[in-house]
């Protein structure tokens, strides 16, 4: 078996600098492209809670399978879609 001589440090980094940055220009979805109307955007909302609803979130989330764990914001985001979609069936 042949032995290869070992290559040094930075070129191993400049190659997966370069896997990177291809990986990036590839670029993947974004969320405004999965979006049914073109005109909608995204708005920021400041939501106050009560520290104690934060902390049941906060206990909950650890319970759920890592694989399908949201992160805190994604959660309240499902909460509030699921809240909508009932009460657009109940308020027709």
């Amino acid at each position: 078996m042949a032995i290869s001589k070992r290559k040094a440090a930075g070129e191993k980094k400049e190659r997966d600098i370069e896997k990177l940055e291809k990986m990036i220009d590839k670029g993947g979805s974004s969320i405004q492209k999965n979006r049914e109307n073109d005109d909608d955007e995204l708005k920021v909302v400041n939501v106050r809670m009560w520290q104690s609803v934060i902390r049941e979130i906060d206990e909950l989330l650890p319970k759920i399978p890592k694989k399908e764990r949201p992160k805190r914001h994604g959660w309240i985001i499902e909460a509030v879609m699921e809240k909508l979609e009932r009460d657009k069936k109940l308020y027709k």
